[in-house]
């Protein structure tokens, strides 16, 4: 599988590094999912969440991401005593073009373009092409995580907070 590496800087500073590969079969989520986690457990031996990735988790992501039409995330998170390394696969569900509501030639050879486009993406991936998937794995450092994780958890109080005073 061939990642695209992509640096993420803040204040001129390297902060995280993530290795992305977009647009996978959906598939073939599990087995990757396996060979991902195993290899990642082994060299950050730290869980610090753990999901396991069954049928059901993927056709539950499929269903709601047809649902919604936004991608649903399943993730994992590993660490070692000074890396923190994030594993997210995101589902999607294309959906077939919507019929054109003009009737006019062009309307209509344009739709059946985009339709017969959307079939053979579709027939890709033994039949079930509209069912996609996106990897990443996010690395950080330890003390980045824990900062960011901090402020996130702060950020909740306050909003919690707030609500009940609007109570």
């Amino acid at each position: 599988m061939e990642y695209i590496l992509q640096p993420r800087f803040s204040q001129k500073r390297l902060k995280q590094v993530w290795l992305a590969s977009g647009d996978q079969c959906s598939n073939d989520a599990i087995s990757v999912f396996n060979r991902l986690s195993s290899g990642l457990a082994v060299k950050y031996p730290q869980v610090i969440f753990e999901k396991d990735m069954r049928e059901s988790d993927i056709s539950r992501a499929n269903l709601n991401a047809r649902r919604s039409g936004e991608k649903q995330t399943i993730s994992q998170i590993y660490a070692s005593d000074k890396v923190v390394v994030l594993l997210t696969f995101a589902f999607s569900n294309e959906r077939p073009p919507p019929f054109p509501t003009a009737r006019s030639r062009f309307a209509l050879a344009a739709y059946e373009i985009v339709r017969s486009n959307f079939e053979a993406r579709k027939q890709e991936c033994s039949g079930t092409g509209n069912k996609r998937m996106d990897i990443a794995l996010q690395y950080m450092t330890r003390r980045d995580c824990e900062a960011k994780a901090s402020e996130t958890s702060e950020s909740i109080r306050a909003r919690q907070d707030q609500l009940v005073d609007q109570l």
